[in-house]
């Protein structure tokens, strides 16, 4: 018996398909995009919600993750490093939405504290 890799019916993208850093299927569609770097801290009582999705589905985000940590128990935090493309008025309320969430969230542009990194 052998075993092959599952198929996905999308393509790898790579930097070639990209325009200033920005997937193809958000660049070039009248409104204007833009990238948001931040980093989040999902509390314990979220961890079987699906917060990050929620960003694709209700805010229409493309929502890239850079790095996340978590633990094999569910009674500790998570933290979540993300970019997330598209509109600058998408991107706020998404934000207004993990605020109401009660969810650390440190931004490049909204936070001077020194933020975390796992390189």
């Amino acid at each position: 018996m052998t075993l092959s890799s599952p198929s996905f019916a999308s393509s790898p993208r790579d930097s070639a398909d990209r325009i200033d850093g920005i997937p193809p299927s958000t660049a070039g569609q009248g409104s204007q995009r833009t990238r948001q770097h931040i980093q989040i801290q999902i509390p314990p009582k979220y961890t079987q919600e699906p917060v990050i999705s929620t960003l694709t589905t209700r805010f229409e985000l493309e929502v890239n993750i850079l790095s996340a940590l978590l633990a094999t128990n569910t009674q500790e935090s998570g933290w979540f490093d993300l970019e997330l493309y598209g509109t600058p008025e998408r991107i706020q309320s998404a934000i207004a939405y993990l605020a109401e969430l009660h969810i650390e969230i440190l931004s490049d542009n909204a936070t001077t504290q020194e933020s975390w990194s796992f390189q």
